[in-house]
């Protein structure tokens, strides 16, 4: 009986290590950030847990009846299958060879424990292994921590290789950095330079430091004439260090916003970073001169910068811009010259996306005629307002890492949209100590919204804001997870219904 009990709680220690792990990749392997979402995840199937370690405890160190024993053992199966039941989250673990490492750490950590605790003690086994699972996250916090120096060792290595295969490729560098929009217009300008160039572009929103090393390693080959670097940070000094890493001979920087303000700080370090790229770029940065912050920014580099935007006179500018549900017309007014362009992506923001990066493929000398057929032809760009089919009517999926700009513009495209009108938020993060004041200043744009559906812990800043403009309470859901949200609204969907997600958050960032 024993031996099923310990059978049952190491596969429970396993499944909360994973868990643990899961929160620990989601925080983007910080530390700090990990902790805090500890500090909200106190579920009261962990008091459960404890409890019934317990009670084991008192099982295996006195003598029990039979039946004693058989009650104990249905108790432990209990929690069991529902601690397993309750630990599923809406994202999976990616099983990265970091991940593999700290699997691997942790077994070699649970095997010397279990070999320490039978040489010191006569104690059956299983009642020394109590303390590991009933501190499952402790022990994890200190597999994540002895594996640090290793972590570190193998970045510095790989950077290290990275840095000398760039050094010995003969390609334009492009970096390309913003709070936001930086994805779009490094997706954009790949397929206007495709037209003339052989590209490498990071993948995705493969940004930071390992992400680049990872595409310089595995994907930028010799024959490569471009290579295009997505430049992301959350704390001060990454675009810089990410500077001196790929020395970028060009610079693009699409805006200055509110992302990541709990990380900077302050809006002065946001500005500060983000312009690091123009300080350090070899031959031009196009700077974003919509963007209030960016528009009178200091750079100090002798080198060209060419502003772009569609809202005010620039070098490169929008004009005569027409959106619907179909997608975007608009002119680029560049030396007095005009030339229409055409696009399936949708909204104003990505109008602006577009003309940035027209700007830089026009600075690379590629004909206007196959930008506008590159533009005409461009696909949506995944998880930013992408028109897709669901149920019985259509999805714009805006769901990477969502802004109070970025939201804004998406509530207007959703305004195009025919049928019903549908939202699915979980509102904002990594605004500190405005996310409150922002999220509910979102809710007072919803109005006109047939249906609203708030997920996790900023629903109840986002429902006063709701509230306040005269929302009726019916038509705002509160849910507890984006799985929960796409079944509730398909069930109530209506024909031609148009749902927006607005953001998707990982689940540790939820509760």
């Amino acid at each position: 009986m024993r031996l099923l009990i310990a059978a049952l709680l190491i596969d429970l220690s396993f499944s909360y290590f994973l868990r643990d792990a899961q929160s620990y990749q989601q925080n983007r392997y910080n530390f700090g950030r990990y902790i805090d979402t500890l500090k909200r995840e106190k579920l009261w199937h962990d008091l459960l847990q404890n409890g019934f370690l317990f009670l084991f405890f008192i099982f295996s160190i006195m003598s029990v009846s039979e039946a004693d024993g058989l009650i104990v053992l249905f108790l432990c199966v209990y929690v069991y299958l529902f601690s397993k039941n309750e630990e599923k989250q809406p994202l999976t673990l990616v099983y990265t060879q970091r991940i593999k490492r700290l699997i691997t750490l942790y077994a070699v950590l649970i095997a010397l424990f279990v070999l320490l605790c039978t040489q010191l003690s006569k104690i059956t086994i299983y009642v020394l292994m109590i303390p590991l699972f009933g501190l499952h996250s402790l022990f994890f916090i200190v597999t994540a921590l002895l594996s640090v120096p290793l972590e570190k060792r193998i970045r510095r290595q790989y950077r290290q290789a990275a840095s000398e295969k760039l050094a010995g490729c003969s390609c334009i560098k492009i970096g390309i950095t913003g709070s936001y929009g930086k994805t779009s217009v490094k997706n954009i300008l790949n397929q206007l330079l495709s037209m003339k160039y052989a590209c490498c572009a990071t993948p995705l929103s493969y940004n930071n430091e390992m992400g680049i090393t990872r595409t310089i390693r595995e994907k930028l080959t010799l024959s490569d004439e471009v290579f295009l670097c997505e430049m992301g940070a959350d704390h001060v000094h990454e675009i810089e260090d990410l500077c001196r890493f790929v020395q970028p001979d060009y610079g693009i920087v699409t805006a200055v916003g509110l992302q990541h303000l709990a990380t900077f700080k302050s809006l002065e370090n946001i500005l500060h970073e983000k312009l690091q790229l123009a300080e350090h770029a070899k031959k031009a940065v196009f700077i974003n001169t919509d963007n209030e912050y960016l528009r009178n920014a200091q750079i100090n580099n002798p080198i060209k910068i060419i502003s772009y935007g569609v809202n005010r006179p620039a070098d490169y500018q929008g004009v005569n811009i027409f959106c619907d549900a179909s997608g975007s017309r608009f002119e680029l007014l560049h030396e007095n010259k005009r030339t229409a362009f055409e696009t399936k992506l949708l909204g104003m923001h990505n109008i602006l996306n577009c003309v940035g990066a027209l700007a830089m493929a026009d600075e690379l000398g590629v004909d206007l005629e196959l930008m506008k057929l590159a533009l005409k032809t461009m696909p949506p760009i995944p998880h930013r307002l992408e028109l897709k089919s669901f149920g019985c009517g259509r999805l714009i999926d805006n769901a990477y890492n969502s802004n109070p700009d970025s939201a804004k513009e998406a509530l207007e495209v959703l305004a195009m949209m025919p049928g019903r009108h549908i939202l699915i938020t979980p509102g904002f993060i990594d605004l500190g100590a405005q996310t409150a004041f922002y999220c509910e200043q979102f809710g007072t744009q919803m109005k006109g919204i047939d249906l609203i559906v708030l997920i996790g812990r900023n629903a109840p800043d986002m429902e006063r804001g709701c509230i306040s403009v005269g929302i009726e309470e019916e038509k705002i859901l509160h849910v507890d997870s984006m799985r929960r949200a796409l079944e509730v609204v398909k069930a109530m969907m209506h024909e031609n219904d148009t749902i927006l997600i607005e953001n998707d958050i990982p689940d540790a960032f939820l509760h």
